[in-house]
């Protein structure tokens, strides 16, 4: 994996378990003697830069729970997490509240179960980013660009909408497309004709072409049955967020994303996914990871703030594609955002080159931490194989030592990977378990003490001033009432968005017969 030296990148060598701030999870034997499993590195606060980001893997009970529980108990900053079940949040997130003497804030991001706060992703990024985040949401069809860029302007023209309105933008746009398209046009006019984002938008999206060959694909082959078939592409791609609790969910903003770092005191958002749903958890997931860290970033680019550090733990991220954490992380590192990521296995990765996780993307990653199966001839047993013979730090945190094992391991080029390690005392020096044993004194005073036996039922969940969390109100659409009739004013302006679109042929014909259609009076 790292074929040379280089001090952007290596393996975790011993003088970074003294220097950095070391957790983990420990049992007292019967025999007195200390049973220890260091289980994380993480840095100091203000040494963030050069330790970098960090990935983990490990397989089914490997201990990456463990990780990311004791991380977040210990850790005195702002944290987001991506919490697949809920139970990091059980474990945790009364000592999260606690932190900041007590004034620690507990968002929950929650759409499986239809409780906790709001999240409205299109308010925390600029419009200039709107684009790219359509694009980002968009599958394109069979192949084809051009529905893909049909269904952008569409969506660009319903958030412009929701923000001409004044109304949560990701609801506004799903209901606007839950209409016919003449109902769906009628809307944009009679509304939103004052706007021109908005009208531009729309006219960009009546005024697209398909050539010979992607006419050909629309059912009767023709012209006039090009809007309607276009408008039906655009449906398909918003309905992984007809979801009500989904809707509802980002129907308001209760996330202070500037506060994280400054201003509003120390934050840990928690969001929580319906495993049983994967594509509204991979849409829903991808507007997590594009909003709050586009946001983040552009807060971290502010000059003259003292700013705070912010840690990400994305628990089995994997599943959503993660193109673009690999074009974040080093913008990320610049602003003190430190960003964990917790696999099952490296091949959860979908990397930006479509190719397979390899040396190439080494970089990404400052600190590797890997729980390797028994397996030498394994995905990691191979990884391990290419890494430099100089190299040998374990991931429980050995380093280059033969120690007594309770668990497989796997050896190759003297780099071994443990599930679990017994460590005598006399072996605290030289593995910086010292500091780490310090780390666990101080864990045990606040009673959030982690042993290897047990890890449930230690009372985390949230006090009782701080429940129960909000149950979000029965969904209601932000849609405005369809008119019953349109003014002269308004049909004057429908028919030259008509004219703009295409002139007089079928299309704009077309376009006329939808709007003649409605059978609304027209007032003069």
């Amino acid at each position: 994996m790292f074929k040379k030296p280089t001090t952007v990148n290596r393996m975790s060598q011993p003088e970074d378990f003294k220097n950095a701030f070391v957790v983990g999870t420990a049992n007292v034997q019967s025999d007195g003697k200390l049973k220890w499993k260091i289980v994380a590195i993480f840095p100091n606060a203000g040494s963030l830069r050069q330790h970098g980001n960090i990935l983990v893997v490990a397989g089914p009970g490997g201990g990456k729970g463990r990780i990311i529980t004791v991380n977040l108990i210990s850790w005195g900053h702002s944290a987001i997490v991506i919490d697949l079940k809920g139970e990091t949040y059980t474990k945790t997130a009364n000592a999260r509240y606690k932190v900041d003497n007590g004034k620690g804030k507990v968002v929950v991001l929650d759409s499986k179960n239809g409780t906790g706060h709001r999240y409205n992703p299109l308010s925390v990024v600029s419009r200039d980013q709107w684009f790219d985040l359509a694009a980002e949401l968009i599958s394109v069809t069979n192949g084809d660009p051009f529905w893909s860029s049909v269904a952008n302007d569409l969506w660009l023209a319903a958030w412009s909408a929701a923000q001409h309105a004044r109304r949560p933008h990701m609801p506004y746009a799903v209901e606007l497309m839950k209409l016919d398209l003449s109902d769906a046009i009628c809307y944009f006019m009679y509304y939103h004709k004052d706007d021109p984002a908005t009208m531009q938008h729309l006219l960009d999206f009546l005024g697209t072409r398909p050539n010979e060959e992607q006419m050909a694909k629309i059912k009767g082959g023709n012209a006039s049955r090009l809007l309607e078939s276009m408008w039906k592409t655009v449906k398909t791609t918003m309905t992984i967020f007809n979801d009500t609790i989904l809707l509802n969910l980002m129907s308001g903003h209760d996330v202070d994303v500037e506060g994280m770092f400054y201003n509003g005191g120390i934050t840990t958002i928690y969001v929580i996914v319906d495993e049983t749903k994967p594509r509204v958890f991979a849409a829903f997931g991808r507007l997590i990871m594009k909003t709050l860290g586009d946001a983040l970033i552009r807060e971290g680019d502010k000059q003259n703030v003292v700013r705070r550090p912010i840690l990400m733990l994305f628990d089995e991220f994997g599943r959503v594609r993660l193109n673009d954490v690999f074009d974040w992380l080093d913008t990320l590192r610049s602003r003190d955002i430190v960003l964990c990521i917790f696999l099952q296995k490296l091949s959860q990765f979908a990397p930006k080159n479509g190719k397979e996780f390899d040396e190439s993307d080494e970089n990404s990653f400052h600190h590797w931490i890997l729980f390797a199966p028994n397996n030498p001839s394994g995905r990691i047993g191979k990884l391990i194989s290419g890494m430099s013979g100089q190299t040998t730090v374990r991931a429980d945190g050995g380093v280059g030592r033969s120690v007594n094992m309770d668990g497989d391991i796997t050896t190759s080029r003297n780099v071994s990977f443990a599930r679990r390690a017994v460590v005598e005392q006399e072996d605290y020096e030289t593995w910086g378990a010292d500091q780490a044993y310090v780390t666990l004194r101080q864990l045990r005073t606040e009673k959030y003490v982690v042993t290897s036996a047990n890890t449930d039922n230690l009372g985390w969940a949230l006090p009782p001033e701080a429940q129960p969390l909000p149950r979000l109100s029965s969904y209601v659409s932000p849609l405005m009432p369809l008119p019953s009739e349109i003014d002269a004013a308004t049909w004057t302006a429908a028919q030259q968005i008509v004219e703009e679109a295409g002139g007089d042929d079928a299309v704009s014909n077309a376009m006329r017969a939808a709007l003649g259609g409605l059978g609304m009076a027209v007032t003069v």
